[in-house]
């Protein structure tokens, strides 16, 4: 039998330590908080025409991917929440798109972030397209194309009127007018109970969006709380008591003094976080 001497045994945990000194370590995945925008080839999902008939109609679907240095997509994974016909067809839409390299001091690196796809035939979600809607007004590097994939075919003018904010020299003025704009247009087209979503999405979203800034504007929290107030009374008769019990304790919500910027984000983020359950 082959022994291993003590002088052994030191030299081959010098080789391991000098191996291991010398196997580079790669450098930290970066998180891209808009990741459409970086897309070279954007893959449109051939979602099945079986899925409408099981009411997967308006369904947003989010696919995490993972870019290699060379801009190809090396994983995609649908979140737990997409309906089961749509999962396969958003996956491999995503593993087959192309993005942009993201280079740090000088190198390529990994990077991930979620993409969105949507599933509209005839159906929106307009609280989504509203919250969408309202990010990319507060957030200029937001990318529109997300926001109008929400839209149906019936609302095609609206669509291209926001894509046409992606175009490279759309400066800040341009981009909030094409915002109001589009506003205007849905508002048009929309009544009841639609109406109802897409303002309500619209107003809630500039109490949200502060958790995706760094800090609150305590001033300007309070005047987006109240002017929650106007949509309970408006609300559609089969509003659900979840959305209508979130919207009166924030309407009724009292900020502290003492409170952290973080701890009153969380406050406010846990009283809507299921307020769209039935």
């Amino acid at each position: 039998m082959l022994k291993l001497f003590p002088q052994s045994l030191l030299a081959l945990f010098y080789l391991a330590v000098l191996a291991s000194a010398q196997t580079p370590i790669p450098p930290p995945r970066i998180p891209v908080p808009d990741i459409n925008g970086r897309a070279i080839t954007l893959v449109k999902p051939a979602f099945p025409e079986t899925a409408i008939v099981v009411g997967a109609d308006g369904s947003t679907v989010p696919v995490k991917v993972v870019v290699n240095g060379t801009g190809d997509v090396i994983s995609a994974t649908c979140a737990i929440t997409c309906h089961p016909l749509l999962k396969d067809a958003a996956e491999y839409a995503a593993l087959t798109s192309k993005f942009r390299p993201l280079m740090r001091d000088g190198v390529a690196i990994e990077y991930e972030g979620t993409l969105l796809y949507n599933y509209v035939v005839k159906r929106v979600d307009w609280f989504a397209f509203g919250s969408a809607l309202e990010s990319v007004r507060w957030f200029d590097n937001i990318s529109f194309g997300p926001v109008a994939q929400i839209l149906s075919a019936d609302f095609q003018k609206e669509k291209e009127l926001l894509l046409s904010g992606n175009e490279p020299d759309t400066t800040f003025e341009a981009r909030q007018q094409i915002i109001a704009d589009t506003k205007a247009a849905i508002r048009a087209k929309l009544e009841k109970e639609p109406l109802w979503m897409f303002d309500v999405a619209l107003a809630l979203r500039r109490v949200t969006f502060w958790a995706n800034v760094g800090y609150v504007d305590r001033e300007k929290m309070r005047r987006a709380l109240a002017e929650l107030e106007p949509h309970i009374s408006s609300a559609p008769e089969d509003t659900s008591p979840q959305m209508l019990e979130a919207l009166d304790k924030l309407t009724k919500f009292k900020i502290p003094d003492d409170i952290s910027d973080r701890d009153l984000m969380r406050a406010i983020l846990e009283i809507t976080r299921n307020m769209r359950q039935r």
